[in-house]
């Protein structure tokens, strides 16, 4: 590859050079032995939802949402449409275009389960819930 065209140049053996070490800084997204855990990014790329199970109930557990500015190549940590460290929810989510879906466990506020969708455009946010009931479930 030719110098200053803005791509890798090559190593010694001609193949392209390869960065040492990850790219950005670190964020993590759960500590310790994970016994299950789903992450998602949405069509965009710019978006990722990461739910991870309770260690004492795998059934549920937090779940994030992550953005991504892919022009600098990070993450935005100041900007958490879900409060950190996220919202406890049922195992299985849905991910889609401007969207992120999932249900809460019984018993949060005294309620049953609801179905909650946040949504967005842009770096707008804006949530809704179902009227709590029954056995709500996320289908993808």
């Amino acid at each position: 590859l030719e110098s200053g065209s803005g791509l890798p140049s090559a190593g010694p053996s001609g193949a392209p050079a390869v960065a040492d070490g990850p790219a950005g800084t670190i964020l993590t997204l759960a500590d310790g032995p994970l016994t299950a855990f789903d992450a998602r990014f949405d069509p965009t790329g710019t978006r990722l939802a990461v739910w991870t199970a309770d260690p004492g109930d795998a059934t549920l557990g937090p779940l994030r949402l992550v953005l991504l500015d892919p022009g600098a190549g990070a993450i935005d940590p100041t900007v958490q449409p879900l409060a950190a460290p996220g919202v406890i929810a049922l195992r299985g989510f849905s991910m889609e275009a401007g969207r992120l879906g999932w249900v809460t466990p019984p018993g949060q506020n005294g309620q049953l389960s609801s179905v909650q969708v946040l949504a967005w455009k842009d770096d707008d946010f804006g949530q809704v819930l179902t009227v709590p009931g029954g056995n709500p479930q996320i289908l993808r």
